[in-house]
């Protein structure tokens, strides 16, 4: 029994990384994203759930939008987080941002927080293809209700010379806020699950942390 159960992990993780080998597109070597993967899995203790492709998320834009999100040029994908909970990647390009909408809470759109810095040193508005895209979710070790999610991107060199990974870190409780925009996907996990990490809040509130806050790389709220 024993036998048999680490060899279905084994092979999870495998699939797991060649899903995120795909993922990230060929900005990083199918090595470096394998070993960036497990270094990012032996930390988190198993929090996260398998990639969400956007792509399988339900597409909206126009009057399939809330009323908050609507705007020319805007399309997005609704991810469901759970029987109240949705997370949308919004996208008008060259750029893209989460919000979240809980029950029949208002919507909380992170657009003001992920514009107000380039995230990226070198690199401009992290920008998305739904069609290659993926959502990781932290429900923390016991499976409970999401805590945070990520989903990556691509954010264009400002030389014009290529794209580098981008992934955007939201907590989701206790409260919706912008942990931040960062080049590694470890960091990324590192980011999401730490429950002491600083956020920009979302626009109209989102509870949790009040009050200015350091977020990373020194952005405050």
């Amino acid at each position: 029994m024993a036998r048999t159960a680490a060899g279905a992990l084994r092979r999870r993780f495998v699939l797991w990384t060649a899903a995120l080998a795909v993922a990230t597109g060929p900005g990083i070597p199918p090595r470096a994203a394998a070993a960036d993967a497990a270094a990012a899995a032996a930390a988190d203790g198993g929090a996260f759930g398998a990639p969400l492709p956007l792509r399988r998320c339900k597409a909206a834009r126009g009057a399939d939008l809330p009323a908050p999100l609507r705007r020319r040029g805007v399309t997005g994908r609704r991810c469901s987080l759970g029987p109240s909970l949705a997370f949308f990647v919004l996208s008008s390009d060259p750029a893209s941002w989460p919000a979240v909408k809980r029950g029949g809470g208002p919507v909380l759109s992170l657009e003001d927080p992920v514009a107000k810095r380039f995230w990226i040193a070198g690199a401009g508005p992290v920008g998305v293809d739904f069609g290659q895209a993926r959502l990781v979710v932290n429900r923390g070790a016991r499976g409970s209700s999401p805590r945070a999610a990520y989903y990556s991107g691509l954010a264009d060199r400002l030389d014009g010379t290529a794209s580098v990974d981008a992934f955007v870190i939201v907590r989701l409780s206790p409260g919706v806020c912008l942990l931040g925009v960062v080049a590694s996907e470890a960091e990324a996990r590192r980011l999401a699950a730490d429950e002491g990490s600083t956020c920009l809040h979302a626009v109209g509130g989102g509870g949790g942390q009040r009050g200015e806050r350091s977020a990373p790389g020194g952005a405050t709220t």
